[in-house]
């Protein structure tokens, strides 16, 4: 794709958002299958047992004891789950948001918008390995830093490239 005389690769970005709508749907589907499961996690059994010492305590004083007992059990019991469950909830929200506003939204709109920007001036461009991943990155003048570029040497140089304007992905270079 050319965009403004500059032969463009939408791939990375492309690429990018794919993996971060899967990963959102991965948490939305992970909270969906929480909830599912927290819903009818309540102990049956000591529920059934609680029910049948209420019937027996009006009759019994020792039974009432008992019942008295498992009720003070299955109180705790739902305090602690509860904060169990907020705090998954908590985080599983947060991911879900985080996730949504810092990648999904941004990739998305930059990619149906084709909102680039095309940026012709000194860079600086770094690469660097983490565990055999050899990644690249561009510092530009103003400080912008960009990713996903590679065939140039590292250094300064004066170019012109097109980049996204949300993500910060080196869709091209004119050469």
């Amino acid at each position: 794709m050319i965009y403004n005389g500059i032969h463009i690769n939408e791939g990375k970005l492309l690429a990018d958002n794919i993996i971060f709508t899967l990963i959102l749907l991965l948490t939305i589907a992970i909270a969906a299958f929480a909830f599912l499961t927290y819903r009818n996690s309540e102990n049956k059994k000591m529920k059934d047992r609680i029910k049948r010492l209420k019937a027996m305590a009006k009759i019994d004083t020792n039974v009432n004891r008992q019942l008295k007992k498992l009720e003070r059990k299955q109180k705790k019991q739902k305090n602690h789950s509860l904060l169990e469950k907020a705090l998954i909830f908590s985080l599983l929200f947060a991911l879900i948001l985080i996730n949504l506003f810092v990648a999904v939204i941004p990739g998305w709109t930059d990619y149906v918008k084709k909102d680039y920007v095309v940026y012709g001036g000194d860079l600086d461009l770094e690469y660097t390995v983490h565990r055999y991943i050899k990644s690249s990155t561009i510092t530009l003048e103003d400080g912008t830093v960009l990713s996903g570029i590679f065939g140039l040497d590292e250094g300064k140089h004066f170019e012109t490239i097109v980049y996204s304007k949300r993500t910060k992905i080196v869709l091209g270079i004119d050469k």
